[in-house]
């Protein structure tokens, strides 16, 4: 492997294949045909630089899909400490079922009792 950037190995292959284009006639005298070869290259950067756009536009969509996840995530997030209110409104303050949805935010919050990140939502006792 070489120790030149992407970019620079790009433009090695097309500064390559510019020569063997000037020289193509003098290579020919010399019975060496280089056509193939510089046919090779020229696809070659093709294809690199449809490959490299490529990658570019799945950056974007996956930057796409996650700005569209974070939001989801936060409105539905917000619908959830809305909710807190409406059981609250419902049942009354003092009700269990509005101490408890209270109470998951603050538990949530203390690093020791967080447990493992992303882990999923316990399955309510019955």
């Amino acid at each position: 492997m070489s120790d030149l950037t992407n970019a620079q190995e790009k433009d090695y292959t097309r500064q390559i294949a510019g020569i063997l284009v000037q020289y193509k006639d003098a290579m020919k005298a010399k019975d060496v045909d280089p056509s193939t070869r510089i046919t090779n290259l020229d696809n070659g950067a093709t294809s690199t630089d449809q490959a490299e756009a490529s990658v570019i536009k799945a950056d974007e969509a996956a930057k796409d899909a996650l700005d569209l996840a974070n939001k989801l995530r936060s409105d539905n997030y917000k619908l959830a400490q809305a909710s807190v209110g409406l059981i609250e409104g419902a049942l009354g303050k003092s009700h269990a079922a509005a101490v408890a949805a209270r109470g998951i935010r603050g538990d949530m919050s203390n690093p020791g009792a967080r447990g493992p990140r992303n882990s999923p939502a316990p399955v309510p006792a019955k």
